[in-house]
């Protein structure tokens, strides 16, 4: 979980984990506070997630912190962050 503050309330939080699921292993991706409820995606595990594609997807609130166009640029580095951060975890 990474989550980007610049006042007293989050201006977004990403989690990113890998979960055990019936159909197999995937990866999930939860991004809040940017948008007015928390978006999940699934992946099937190895597949491809573009940051850029997921945050053009979100329905963005701005507010004082950041005009929607900034959110979403933040909100795409988070993602890769979280996920880049999720392949270096020695947990599995």
């Amino acid at each position: 979980y990474m989550k980007y503050q610049t006042m007293e309330r989050p201006t977004l939080g990403v989690a990113a984990l890998d979960i055990s699921h019936d159909d197999g292993p995937k990866r999930r991706v939860v991004i809040g506070a940017a948008c007015e409820l928390p978006m999940l995606r699934d992946f099937a595990s190895g597949e491809p997630i573009d940051a850029e594609a997921l945050a053009a997807e979100l329905e963005i609130v701005p507010d004082i912190a950041g005009d929607e166009r900034y959110k979403r640029h933040v909100t795409a580095i988070y993602i890769e962050r979280a996920l880049a951060r999720l392949d270096e975890s020695p947990i599995r």
